[in-house]
């Protein structure tokens, strides 16, 4: 068994310094805890539609597409006919 102190200041450690009462206390209001939720819904949203037709086949065609320069024209976006 350890020998703890008793009375008010039980448990608390000596190296940690109590916090001012000078320094006001910042609380979250329920319109940033609300947008914080839609933002993590649209990104789970956003990470199962682009995964959802990801395929390994894809991802090789996008290497060898950016490897060849990724710019590729039509004729019809020439301008020639």
């Amino acid at each position: 068994m350890t020998n703890q102190p008793a009375g008010p200041n039980a448990g608390v450690r000596p190296d940690v310094a109590p916090a001012s009462r000078a320094e006001p206390q910042l609380r979250v209001t329920a319109i940033e805890l609300f947008f914080d939720l839609v933002f993590a819904f649209t990104l789970t949203q956003l990470t199962a539609v682009l995964t959802e037709g990801l395929t390994v086949g894809l991802i090789a065609m996008l290497a060898a597409e950016r490897q060849r320069g990724g710019a590729t024209q039509s004729s019809t976006s020439s301008g020639e006919e």
